[in-house]
């Protein structure tokens, strides 16, 4: 990779990773200090790190859900401060504070605990993607709808497609003529368990192909890997 994209690419997963998380977390306590008798700062903290989990990653997802508890764990645990800070009123109740400091630390660990997985995901689809690019066969990936995620470079030029796979179907392009509701029944036992072993038949402009499907149940949603081979 040439070094100036290295560099912007370092520069926005800073951006994306600190900046951002942090000017919300400002604007919050901005927006939490102008409304008297209220405290948002839970609700659009929380709210926030649901969204983070989708784009941080995993050791910056960390941080900040550490950084964003320790901030309404010291807004609920100190009643002098709130009551200056927005005059909210401390509840009556001596455990409700420690009751929604850990309510909202929970939540901050499972915003944490949805990133991880959520990078495992990505990771697992990465690493798939480049060993289906090795495979010397056609072989496209699809999902229970008959949606393409994926051609390898051989699949792509057997079906004489490009980059515009992505919109393709299943169903469309690799039903032989005339059959396809057979296709689509075959195709969606593969996913209740049944007749795995039997490859499906399928036809590629007018051509009659075979092919192996493999479930990979691991990725989400499950993906259907089809290893086309031509019929002799």
């Amino acid at each position: 990779m040439p070094y100036y994209k290295i560099v912007r690419s370092n520069a926005w997963n800073s951006y994306q990773n600190f900046l951002i998380p942090a000017a919300y977390l400002l604007i919050t306590l901005m927006i939490d200090s102008r409304l008297p008798f209220s405290t948002v700062t839970p609700l659009f903290g929380i709210s926030g790190l649901m969204v983070f989990a989708f784009s941080l990653r995993p050791g910056w997802m960390s941080f900040w859900a550490l950084a964003y508890s320790l901030i309404v764990g010291f807004i609920f645990l100190n009643p002098s401060f709130i009551q200056s800070y927005n005059q909210l009123q401390s509840p009556q109740d001596p455990l409700t504070p420690y009751l929604r400091t850990f309510t909202f630390a929970l939540g901050a660990l499972l915003s944490t605990l949805l990133c991880i997985n959520i990078q495992k995901l990505t990771q697992i689809g990465k690493s798939l993607r480049e060993l289906l690019e090795k495979i010397p066969f056609p072989v496209i990936t699809s999902d229970i709808n008959g949606d393409i995620h994926y051609m390898n470079p051989e699949a792509q030029h057997l079906l004489g497609q490009g980059s515009e796979y992505l919109s393709l179907n299943y169903f469309n392009i690799l039903s032989p003529q005339g059959h396809q509701g057979t296709l689509i029944a075959e195709y969606l036992k593969r996913f209740d368990g049944q007749d795995i072993e039997i490859p499906l038949s399928l036809s590629i402009l007018g051509k009659s192909h075979l092919g192996e499907i493999h479930l990979l149940k691991e990725t989400l949603p499950i993906t259907a890997v089809t290893i086309l081979k031509s019929v002799s």
